[in-house]
């Protein structure tokens, strides 16, 4: 993806900055998204949604009341709350707007779409097409060519031809890891289940987690997390507080007697648990972390990449290089040398954009969007 302008918010309204902490378009939006790969991005104007170029130009106009992020070309769009349909990426209608939900399954190819408000879900393809008439209360993602379908308080799995393949016979279910297993609920207690539907894991604790590349789930006994592999053996004791952890990074974020930290892959704890507040480590090996009541970076060696010397700060996203931080009650960016590079200052009532020298290079617009304008705009949408 193309990172390289990043969108910022000057009191009501959103503009994009270069990586310099110049104003490459000017605010005037009222929400604004990341440019994606094709070096677009979906914004909001009033309360419209359309899509812009990296000059700021419209390459889709803002016509639509929702406008979801695009996936190989197409986008989830209504224009008026009431019908839903699928659009590409010069705006045109690839599926006419004629259902009152649409939810993306697997990018785009396979949704779940309903036709009536709070009805069923059934399966269409990118043609609109039935696979699958309305038939479940919720349909899941689909994972290992399955997803998991909810009826009448019972969950079970379909297959993408919308064929049942595991019977509605759990309490809830989520879906399936890499490795073959889904966690299912029977008798309140959280087990795990191969493609086949057959119990690998006995249903017996609070909560449980998906599997990790790493083989391993957490599982919750009573108030403490620990880990299990495949075969249901406990290789971590229930410990934890909390337990977070996604499959883009191989760290865990663990949380015992009220601090955070980290574990890696092999499920040894390499940073102690010593933080009040700290995130998950983004795709550059950074993680927002909070200790004295003060925040900072670090990364996976537990070192200090940004000092902690902020009252909040934001991993670097991307290939961004600044990020947002709050010091002193002001809204900075710095530089990834944890250099303030802008400052958002309100003087006068006004949100002014001063660069480091204290130099102002951009004044908030007196005519921002009043609220009775994004009032209107949305009952006459």
């Amino acid at each position: 993806m193309s990172y390289n302008l990043q969108p910022f918010r000057l009191d009501f309204q959103y503009g994009y900055l270069n990586e310099k902490g110049e104003i490459a378009i000017k605010p005037r939006f009222t929400n604004a998204n990341h440019f994606d790969k094709d070096e677009t991005a979906i914004v909001c104007l009033g309360s419209k949604y359309g899509v812009i170029d990296k000059k700021g130009e419209w390459v889709i106009e803002p016509i639509f009341c929702s406008l979801y992020g695009f996936k190989n070309g197409f986008a989830i769009a209504s224009i008026n709350f009431l019908n839903y349909g699928v659009i590409n990426k010069y705006g045109e209608w690839v599926i006419e707007p004629k259902f009152s939900s649409i939810q993306d399954l697997d990018k785009n190819t396979i949704m779940a779409a309903s036709t009536e408000c709070f009805g069923n879900k059934g399966l269409i393809d990118i043609q609109g097409k039935w696979i699958l008439k309305p038939s479940f209360k919720s349909i899941g993602a689909f994972k290992q060519g399955l997803a998991a379908v909810e009826l009448n308080g019972k969950y079970g799995f379909i297959n993408e031809k919308g064929e049942i393949v595991i019977e509605l016979r759990f309490e809830n279910a989520l879906y399936f890891s890499d490795n073959g297993l889904a966690q299912v609920m029977i008798g309140k207690k959280w087990g795990f289940i191969d493609i086949s539907g057959n119990v690998v894991i006995e249903p017996k604790y609070k909560d449980a987690k998906h599997f990790m590349p790493n083989g391993f789930a957490a599982v919750k006994t009573e108030n403490r997390w620990g880990f299990v592999d495949k075969n249901g053996k406990i290789v971590v004791e229930p410990k934890f507080d909390e337990v977070y952890y996604d499959d883009c990074d191989s760290f865990m974020l663990i949380k015992s007697n009220n601090k955070y930290g980290y574990m890696d892959k092999n499920m040894n704890i390499v940073i102690e648990p010593r933080f009040k507040e700290a995130g998950i480590f983004n795709d550059r090996g950074l993680a927002s972390v909070e200790i004295s009541k003060k925040c900072g970076l670090i990364n996976r060696k537990g070192e200090w990449v940004i000092e902690p010397i902020f009252d909040k700060i934001y991993p670097f996203f991307g290939s961004y290089k600044l990020t947002e931080a709050c010091i002193k009650k002001h809204a900075v960016f710095i530089n990834e040398q944890g250099e303030i590079i802008l400052k958002i200052k309100n003087m006068h009532g006004k949100k002014i954009l001063k660069n480091a020298g204290g130099e102002m290079i951009y004044k908030e617009p007196s005519d921002k969007p009043s609220v009775d304008f994004l009032y209107k705009n949305m009952i006459n949408a």
